[in-house]
């Protein structure tokens, strides 16, 4: 059979706004009078980048997003929204190093109690051990524990909360909540139950969320060096874990597995299944004194016979009714291609457990497929979160080209998008969905090596995206929101950068549809995808720390400084250039609150065009006249762990130089569209964002000790910008390795060859 048409070179030549029309069209699998839509992309920091972004929403509907910036910046960043999700102030140290001053960069995540409204938050440090943190009711001070647990490696930590008056370990502990904590142990030689093994599924409890003790049954007395090892004793045969949730009805406490070939039951077969912890009676923790340690660790499987093995990723919710949801996505992780690939592989799945069966669920649903359409012809980094009964929301990263994730197929360049989809009759025979795909262009180009950082490295494979995406519910709102990395940009600088892009973090919100908390619809106007020509800003939350050089969020407040509050944000054309706008409270004063430190304001506008970056940034150094710059930004590329290096932070501070003007409090930056990409009369810029930030004038540097990057201090709402009153202009062709750009000819064959079903 001969291959087929280079289908995605020909996409990749279209304007946007024409691609947009064709390929955000939501999927419903049934009408709706308010249909399931989702806002335009937020972009969470212009500067961090960080794979596997996770979010948790607080009880008021505000964001906590968090993700790792490699082992080589030994550390995580972490940023809370507190104008429900409009934009994201970081917490701690523009620097980060927030939990550890001096390790971290691996998996974080956050965990919120419901109840209390306390937020936990880890980061994993190098593999070794975790860093663990809590913040009371998600607005007061951090406190934190280094290498909290485990001391003998660590690896994916995931945690749960159980907050109940009835489940025997709260019950035993006086009412307190019970922090619990899996991870997978690779040096754990699991002498507690069940003999030596080579490793796995670890857990640990805590009850005041930074100080952990074992949970393995088994296991004696609290974590030392010797009885840590003891860990992962029962689960030890499994490919690939998720997240940890409880149950408050009865103390038992729920870990997804995937395995293939040798199974914790040992089957043979592959297979997607739950760990089921089973906690001890009040009467046993008298005895034990260990609140939270399990009597047993045992294995259920959900999905048995599956064609494809080692599934990735397994992710697990419960509802109010003891319902456990299992997601997944069907495809071998390990292999490097896999073409053919069978009819079900790379297809977004759930099972839930049926009955009243529980607390050890025995009996599951078939699965039910939730991706759909030519535009997920391949799906991948699916991930689940819960609402009330039967209302589930899903978002994974779908392309429409046919072939394995993490083959390199420079002929037919895969070209990903986020997606999100919800259902609100998820138990029932025949469940329905509406999907939508979420933004303009693409979020990542080509292969996506799912090997683990070692197979990656050895096969140069790009593993910018990690490992996994997240979602959450509003609680007050019922809303879905979704975070993923955006790597499209293709940025690298340093000729070690053999694989280019840098993973900015997005977000997006679910603005109409079915609660999917609560009764009724979601309406949410702010989020609006409609290109407009500016927007406005929220005043009096430019907020900033001068003694810790770092913005006062959300956890923090502090004083407005007026320079650096934005109050709206523009773009426009005089015919001939883009003018591009920013505004803020009071420009009496271009000097930065901190003198000393961080001396340089930049009143910064990015936005992305052909899924590439570009800027214009006035700038001021110690309240001197303003200088204004524009173009592409470049990237600071640190090592990565071989010879290769790895683009980290976006850096602006160069540019070409641009005449700009300064007339009361706005500031009107003047663009030749040659220097952002040609953009034409009738262009949509994607997620155009106007920054207020602070910085040294260094070169920009990550890793451990203070480094140098800059300190956000206030956003505006991201909006898409049409281009008016410019002459039109061809776009830009997106430059992408290895691509060959074909004609106008194959643009419009791909037209009509796409209204036919992918096969």
């Amino acid at each position: 059979m001969p291959r087929r048409v280079n289908r995605r070179v020909a996409a990749l030549t279209l304007p946007l706004a024409a691609l947009a029309a064709f390929a955000t069209t939501p999927h419903a699998a049934r009408a709706a009078s308010t249909p399931f839509a989702v806002g335009i992309p937020t972009i969470v920091d212009p500067v961090r980048g960080v794979g596997e972004p996770d979010i948790v929403l607080d009880n008021s509907g505000n964001a906590i997003i968090n993700g790792p910036g490699g082992t080589g910046t030994q550390t995580s960043f972490f940023w809370h929204s507190r104008d429900g999700g409009l934009s994201y102030p970081m917490m701690g140290p523009s620097s980060g190093h927030w939990i550890c001053a001096a390790s971290g960069g691996g998996d974080s995540l956050g965990v919120i109690d419901r109840k209390t409204n306390d937020l936990y938050l880890t980061d994993q440090e190098a593999l070794a051990n975790i860093g663990s943190a809590k913040i009371a009711g998600s607005g007061g001070a951090l406190t934190s524990n280094c290498a909290t647990a485990p001391g003998a490696s660590a690896d994916r930590p995931f945690e749960g909360v159980l907050n109940s008056t009835i489940a025997p370990q709260n019950v035993a502990d006086s009412g307190k909540p019970i922090l619990y904590l899996s991870w997978l142990c690779s040096a754990c030689t699991g002498v507690g139950t069940g003999g030596p093994t080579a490793g796995g599924l670890a857990f640990g409890w805590s009850d005041d969320g930074i100080h952990f003790h074992a949970a393995d049954p088994g296991v004696v007395g609290d974590f030392t060096p010797s009885n840590t090892l003891q860990e992962a004793g029962a689960i030890n045969s499994f490919s690939f874990h998720g997240n940890t949730v409880t149950d408050p009805a009865t103390g038992y406490v729920y870990t997804p597995i995937t395995c293939s070939g040798s199974c914790p039951n040992s089957a043979t077969d592959n297979q997607v299944g739950v760990v089921i912890g089973t906690p001890q009676t009040a009467a046993a923790i008298a005895v034990s004194g260990n609140l939270g340690q399990f009597s047993t660790l045992t294995y259920q499987p959900a999905v048995t016979n599956m064609v494809q093995p080692n599934s990735l990723f397994p992710v697990m919710g419960i509802d109010a009714n003891g319902t456990l949801y299992e997601a997944y996505i069907e495809g071998d992780g390990f292999a490097p291609s896999g073409n053919p690939l069978p009819a079900d592989a790379w297809h977004l799945y759930y099972t839930y457990s049926l009955g009243s069966d529980g607390p050890l669920h025995t009996h599951w649903s078939a699965p039910v497929r939730v991706d759909s359409g030519p535009l997920t012809a391949t799906s991948d980094f699916g991930w689940m979160s819960v609402g009330d009964p039967g209302k589930l929301g899903f978002v994974w990263l779908g392309t429409d080209v046919r072939e394995h994730p993490s083959l390199k197929d420079t002929s037919n360049i895969k070209q990903w998008h986020p997606f999100m989809a919800i259902t609100t009759n998820a138990t029932s025979t025949t469940p329905t969905f509406q999907q939508t795909q979420v933004g303009i262009g693409p979020n990542h180009i080509n292969d996506m090596c799912l090997q683990g950082t070692v197979g990656c490295i050895t096969g140069v494979g790009n593993r910018n995206m990690a490992d996994f995406i997240s979602t959450d519910i509003d609680p007050v709102t019922g809303a879905l929101q979704a975070t993923w990395a955006n790597d499209s940009n293709q940025l690298a600088t340093q000729a070690s950068t053999m694989i280019p892009g840098l993973p900015l973090t997005e977000t997006a919100r679910q603005t109409s549809g079915p609660k999917l908390i609560g009764s009724g619809t979601v309406n949410d106007t702010r989020f609006s995808t409609t290109p407009t020509t500016g927007i406005a800003d929220a005043t009096g939350d430019a907020t900033y720390n001068s003694t810790t050089v770092a913005p006062f969020g959300p956890l923090q407040g502090g004083p407005n400084i007026p320079q650096l509050d934005l109050t709206h944000s523009g773009v426009s054309g005089d015919g001939t250039n883009l003018i591009i706008d920013a505004q803020a409270a009071d420009l009496t004063s271009l000097a930065s609150p901190d003198t000393v430190n961080q001396s340089h304001v930049w009143w910064l506008t990015t936005w992305q065009f052909n899924h590439k970056i570009y800027f214009a940034r006035a700038e001021s150094d110690s309240g001197g006249a303003l200088k204004c710059f524009a173009g592409a930004p470049t990237s600071f590329d640190r090592p990565g762990l071989n010879a290769q290096t790895i683009a980290t932070l976006v850096d602006y501070s160069g540019g070409t130089s641009v005449p700009c003007s300064k007339t009361l409090n706005d500031i009107a930056i003047t663009v030749a569209p040659s220097l952002v990409g040609f953009p034409g009369g009738g262009s949509v810029l994607e997620s155009v964002t106007g920054f207020t930030a602070l910085d040294n004038g260094a070169p920009l540097a990550v890793g451990p000790g203070s480094g140098n990057m800059p300190t956000i201090v206030d956003a505006t709402p991201a909006y898409n910008a049409l281009v008016t009153s410019l002459a039109a202009s061809a776009p830009e062709v997106p430059v992408v390795p290895l691509l060959i750009v074909i004609g106008v000819a194959a643009a419009v064959f791909l037209l009509r060859r796409r209204r036919a079903p992918v096969t």
